[in-house]
């Protein structure tokens, strides 16, 4: 026993260092899976050294530029200068899906003509519309669309950057991240603003794992890129005036900025090689006022107990005796009652929630920015700032374009090959009845809407089915609101 417990003894030590060795092999080949997940994109530059860009695989970063093969093309810095930054939001390029839109120009064109039917029409009295257009008629019309709601508009900001001097070839970094150093999404609400708003937080933390390599031989990396999202703060009903006043400040300081760098643009309002793009995306106002019921009732205790009208129970008796049609049309009338209840509800309140809001109210601010080259400026659009707009059936391609899953062309165009499901664009989709407070609101169509119903919509919405129509787009409202 004694000379068995001394031969295990001695076995003991060996086996301890035998596990440690083997737990230092399967360290090591971990710590080999790690690194070669890292892939390297180096940019070819200036011929007394070269950019080497590394990022995890796991993210889906910009482009990929493989300048490394033996057939690729040495770039310089003017050659690489930024042709295809920004490309996207420039709406006089050839087959861009986007509209500019100046905010000033639409209000003051609608507000004329607003007068002006409203008016008799008659000569006499066209010497009265100057008047009143700079008087009390113009304040209550900007409420009446909600372009005094100091809640509006809401501003997500993506800004990338790195410290000045850290990082040679920059134009050809800004080409890799292919976004200009800062876009501004206005958030017009129940037009996809989430899933955009979440694309751009996505985008940011892409950029951030980005890391830069000034040689292939040296292993140090420079601190990764910097990027961040900030959203301009709007409060529904919350925060002091004097908190409200300093939120409304940054935004007009924010928004005077971008007008600031349009104005100085040779090319205004082309796209610039380092624009501010500022974009926004627009919605079929009828299909826009069903979601926005969808929603609101969800948390709106009030308007749901109000106006939402559900069918008898399917255990019911009565209902067990009904077929399946007779079903579907109590469902139809159901769903018909809830609308028109909905109509009644904001013609009383007045847009009484944000999302009920026009999207016409949700350029406040933009209206009138003034700027120190604004006022003699005589360009297209005047003094006015540029929108980039698109349409709401072409949010995936926006959101394609943030994700980065796209390819540019030499020309700076961008092809779009990608896909992405319906539960992607709507991050929260209230037509599942998943989401949806009920089956009724999930099933909300204009189908079950009467003609005289549609005509309320339209009347609640004039604003919007006018600026569908400047912007040149179409859809359920344009070809129904007369």
């Amino acid at each position: 026993p004694n000379k068995a417990h001394h031969s295990s003894s001695k076995q003991q030590p060996l086996q301890q260092k035998s596990c440690r060795i083997q737990w230092l092999l399967v360290y090591m080949v971990a710590v080999a899976a790690i690194g070669s997940n890292l892939r390297s994109i180096r940019i070819l530059g200036e011929p007394h050294h070269d950019t080497v860009i590394a990022a995890n695989r796991s993210n889906r970063m910009a482009n990929a530029i493989d300048l490394t093969s033996t057939n690729a093309t040495t770039l310089s810095e003017s050659s690489m200068h930024n042709d295809s930054i920004g490309a996207f939001f420039d709406c006089n390029r050839n087959g861009s899906k986007c509209r500019y839109f100046y905010p000033g120009e639409f209000y003051r064109h609608y507000f004329m003509s607003t007068i002006k039917h409203n008016s008799s029409g008659s000569e006499g009295n066209h010497g009265n519309i100057t008047r009143v257009y700079s008087d009390q008629q113009h304040i209550e019309w900007r409420k009446q669309i909600g372009l005094e709601n100091a809640n509006l508009p809401a501003l997500d900001s993506l800004s990338w950057w790195m410290k000045e001097g850290d990082v040679p070839a920059h134009n050809m970094i800004q080409r890799h991240v292919n976004l200009s150093h800062n876009i501004t999404y206005i958030h017009l609400h129940k037009c996809g603003g989430t899933s955009i708003q979440s694309a751009l937080y996505k985008r940011a933390r892409q950029i951030r794992n980005t890391r830069i390599q000034i040689n292939a031989a040296d292993d140090q990396l420079l601190p990764n890129l910097k990027a961040d999202v900030h959203t301009y703060k709007h409060s529904f009903g919350g925060g002091s005036k004097e908190k409200k006043q300093q939120w409304d400040n940054e935004r007009l300081g924010h928004i005077q900025h971008i007008a600031s760098k349009q104005q100085q643009s040779q090319s205004f309002p082309s796209r610039k090689s380092d624009d501010f793009p500022l974009f926004t995306i627009v919605r079929d106002p009828i299909q826009r006022f069903l979601s926005a019921i969808q929603q609101v009732m969800h948390y709106n205790t009030d308007f749901r107990q109000e106006c939402l009208h559900e069918p008898p129970s399917s255990s019911s008796p009565f209902s067990l005796l009904l077929s399946k049609k007779k079903k579907e049309e109590q469902a139809h009338q159901v769903r018909c009652q809830t609308i028109q209840c909905a109509i009644e509800y904001m013609e009383e309140t007045h847009y009484q929630d944000v999302h009920l809001l026009p999207m016409a109210s949700h350029f406040r601010l933009l209206d009138n920015v003034v700027t120190s080259s604004s006022a003699n400026n005589d360009k297209d659009g005047g003094g006015d700032i540029a929108v980039s707009v698109f349409s709401m059936e072409d949010i995936q391609d926006v959101l394609l374009y943030l994700g980065n899953n796209d390819q540019s062309s030499s020309s700076g165009g961008v092809t779009l090959t990608n896909s992405r499901s319906k539960s992607t664009i709507h991050a929260r989709d209230r037509s599942n009845v998943k989401y949806a407070t009920s089956s009724i609101l999930a099933k909300l169509s204009s189908n079950d809407c009467s003609a005289e119903m549609i005509h309320r919509i339209c009347s609640l919405y004039h604003v919007d089915v006018a600026l569908m129509r400047w912007l040149g787009f179409g859809g359920e409202a344009v070809e129904r609101c007369r």
